[in-house]
């Protein structure tokens, strides 16, 4: 028969504690694969350069309207047109701001983006050169209200590389002077900015 001391039993509460502790403390630590497979992100606000690996990003201004037209096309909508003017300057090598992978994500969740019926974007530039475009996205007016804009570095804002997530700062108020607006959104023509 084994007879348990005082400092045996205070051995076995000691290690039954510090196993119901590490349990704990594993179960709270993310899975590896998980945090290496995120998107870097990189959060701003308008007006305030994003740095990411292939470049910088500036959001200058939100418009809106019920149409957009580019120097190539005019889309309609029954929601509204948000347009984020943008500057890009890749640092190291020409590289274009992909339009096609940039995204408004609203609050709720709700993603708008992707292939487009306006042709938008910046064009490549060579490094250090700052080029100004629209991005141009048709949503619902109900999405507007806390959405930010994520611009990927590269391929995807999916992706484990850099995005930057920039708060367009749209409270109840903002966001339904954006989604009243019903006249014509005219998006220049991507042009190098003039120093």
């Amino acid at each position: 028969m084994i007879r348990l001391t005082r400092d045996g039993v205070i051995t076995a509460l000691l290690v039954v504690a510090a196993l119901f502790v590490g349990s704990l403390v594993a179960e709270r630590m993310p899975d590896p694969a998980a945090v290496l497979d995120r998107p870097f992100e990189r959060h701003a606000g308008i007006g305030a350069p994003v740095p990411m690996r292939t470049g910088t990003l500036t959001v200058t201004g939100i418009r809106s309207g019920t149409q957009v037209s580019s120097y190539l096309d005019i889309a309609a909508t029954q929601g509204v047109w948000l347009v984020a003017d943008v500057e890009w300057m890749p640092t190291t090598e020409a590289f274009p701001l992909n339009a096609h992978a940039a995204r408004v994500v609203a609050a709720d969740g709700r993603r708008y983006g992707g292939t487009s019926e306006i042709a938008t974007g910046c064009t490549r530039t060579q490094a250090g050169v700052t080029f100004v475009c629209a991005l141009a996205f048709e949503m619902a007016p109900t999405a507007l209200a806390g959405a930010a804009l994520h611009v990927a570095a590269s391929s995807s804002v999916d992706d484990a590389d850099d995005v930057a997530v920039i708060d367009l700062g749209l409270d109840a108020a903002g966001a339904a002077a954006l989604a009243s607006a019903a006249g014509r959104v005219v998006l220049a023509e991507p042009h190098v900015k003039e120093p």
